[in-house]
């Protein structure tokens, strides 16, 4: 049985995987660590992968994420094929998801979000500050609920 079966008695629609004390992951490539060092001033352990790692959703659902951090690029594994992948695994698609890219604009986030397999932020910097801002309402939230 579950935390949240425990707390409120009852099934909850949160896969197994779903930690909301666990780390907060990143696939991203951030070789200088600046967005690692930003998100942990959160408080929180950071995971790091690449796109492209074998076995990456698994790798996910094994780290029981508090949000995934992804960069969206144009160079290498397609994001926006990640994004999908990872909202319609039944393990995943409730943890909450955060897209950034320097190379995509506003208009293709916008039209992003308007598909079933849309993220719940979506950053147009590559800053680590900004992208931390976005990150730490959907930790708050999903610790509180």
């Amino acid at each position: 049985m579950g935390i949240f079966d425990r707390l409120f008695g009852k099934k909850t629609d949160r896969p197994s995987a779903y930690n909301p004390a666990g780390p907060i992951v990143l696939v991203v490539r951030d070789p200088e660590g600046s967005l690692a060092t930003a998100l942990k001033g959160e408080g929180r352990e950071i995971s790091a992968f690449t796109h492209d790692e074998p076995r990456l959703l698994e790798r996910l659902v094994e780290s029981e994420p508090t949000c995934v951090v992804l960069q969206i690029d144009s160079a290498g594994t397609n994001g926006f094929l990640v994004t999908r992948s990872l909202k319609k695994d039944a393990r995943l698609r409730t943890v909450p998801l955060v897209l950034f890219s320097a190379e995509v604009d506003q208009e293709t986030f916008n039209q992003h979000r308007k598909l079933r397999t849309h993220a719940d932020a979506y950053v147009t910097s590559a800053d680590p500050d900004e992208i931390a801002a976005a990150v730490r309402p959907l930790v708050s939230s999903s610790l509180s609920g």
